[in-house]
């Protein structure tokens, strides 16, 4: 417990700082990459390795312990603390010129005479056994 003030009354130092003796004016903060379980630590002995298990990331997000919690970062078509959003990438329309997203992945598929990612490309028409050369079609 401590006291910002030194005076009483004393408070319960939060998760992740401890205080082995009574009536300080401060709490430790536990190391970087260690935690508390809870709130009323009373000393280093019970700051704990912060530790990345089986579900700590969602849908085959990478996870890496940071500061007092894990940080989790998520594969494409996913968001979120613990990479539980699924992205609706359909629903941005993300296809032009009358293309269609197809939800496997990211991919458009573009009506006849565009390309690109997006179908933002018009194809060109010319062919260069069509016309002479340095002709404009």
């Amino acid at each position: 417990m401590y006291s910002p003030t030194g005076l009483a009354p004393c408070s319960l130092c939060p998760k992740d700082f401890n205080q082995a003796l009574p009536g300080q004016t401060t709490c430790n903060e536990c190391p970087k990459n260690m935690k508390t379980k809870a709130s009323a630590s009373t000393g280093r002995d019970q700051c704990h390795s912060v530790q990345c298990l089986e579900n700590s990331c969602q849908h085959g997000g990478l996870c890496v312990p940071m500061e007092h919690s894990v940080q989790c970062y998520c594969p494409a078509g996913f968001s979120g603390r613990r990479c539980e959003i699924d992205i609706d990438e359909c629903s941005s329309q993300p296809c032009y010129n009358g293309g269609t997203f197809l939800p496997q992945g990211y991919r458009c598929q573009c009506a006849l005479g565009y390309s690109g990612i997006n179908c933002q490309e018009e194809r060109s028409n010319c062919s260069n056994d069509i016309f002479p050369a340095r002709a404009m079609c």
